[in-house]
């Protein structure tokens, strides 16, 4: 067999042949679909022989939402009925380049991320693309080629970028000597990332011995979340602090410490704000009531 690929000009259309065996046996080549094997615009199509077909789109589109780096399988089925009868020919084409991924069982790409999935005596042919990537996102068409024409099956890929978030807009406060509490919650994400990792500037701290009192704790229930605590905070631990997952859009935040003591901590700020309300109004009125008594002396 030698493999070459051909490009067919028929006037108004451009039909791109898939590979086929050069063999004088054409009857064999019909039996087992070769000569069908071609990408159809969207105009119509035309076998190998110049014969007219029909060609059938299901305007039903099947959408498919994808995570970033994971696995994704697309969907196409025929019917018994044309298993039985024509022995049909089912091709896998990326609509954004009109590039043929597979055809029947073989695979006509040179990424080993595409694969077809067919169990024997099935009627599925099933894409599969692993450790998916954002230029994955579009239409894919499957065609199931039979003697009589052509019946396309759109399906709809879109792949999405899990984002790790962290409350706080931007900034945290804490005393000297209090504990350092971070939370990173993953949004848009369909499973748990393989790994969330914290980085207090540009060094990592999951497992930071050297410091000591670093607890990371990763809750994966409808939520993924990842809480990061430090005991005992010093100047030191201020900085820039980055939640990083598995392909996931990373989320920083800056920790300020300063000084004070554990109960300062956890006071509220309110408590602290009335203190300084209350000052203020003494500091006022103190000179009006000395300035009363000074008036009051003076008239005795």
């Amino acid at each position: 067999w030698e493999e070459s690929s051909s490009l067919f000009d028929t006037g108004t259309e451009e039909v791109l042949a898939l590979p086929v065996a050069e063999s004088s046996a054409s009857s064999q080549d019909d039996e087992i679909g070769l000569n069908n094997i071609k990408l159809f615009t969207d105009s119509g199509f035309r076998s190998r022989n110049n014969s007219p077909g029909i060609n059938t789109t299901d305007t039903n589109v099947t959408t498919i939402t994808a995570q970033l780096g994971s696995s994704v399988f697309l969907p196409c089925k025929t019917h018994h009925s044309m298993e039985r009868q024509y022995l049909p020919q089912v091709s896998w084409v990326r609509r954004r380049d009109w590039h043929i991924l597979t055809s029947g069982s073989l695979t006509y790409t040179q990424e080993e991320r595409f694969s077809v999935h067919h169990p024997e005596g099935s009627t599925e042919w099933t894409l599969a693309i692993k450790y998916v990537e954002l230029e994955d996102s579009g239409t894919y068409e499957c065609q199931i080629s039979t003697g009589g024409g052509l019946l396309s099956r759109l399906v709809s890929l879109e792949v999405v970028v899990p984002r790790a978030v962290i409350p706080g807009h931007g900034e945290y406060h804490v005393d000297t000597g209090s504990t350092i509490t971070l939370d990173c919650y993953i949004q848009q994400s369909s499973e748990a990332p393989q790994y969330i990792f914290w980085y207090h500037n540009a060094r990592m701290i999951n497992y930071d011995r050297e410091r000591g009192g670093v607890k990371v704790h990763i809750d994966t229930g409808p939520r993924v979340r990842s809480r990061l605590s430090l005991t005992h905070a010093t100047p030191a631990d201020s900085g820039n602090y980055t939640c990083a997952a598995a392909n996931t859009e990373p989320a920083s935040i800056t920790v300020y410490i300063t000084e004070g003591n554990k109960i300062a901590a956890i006071q509220p700020r309110a408590v602290d704000g009335a203190a300084s309300f209350k000052a203020s109004i003494y500091s006022l009125l103190a000179p009006t009531a000395t300035l009363i008594l000074w008036g009051l002396f003076r008239q005795l």
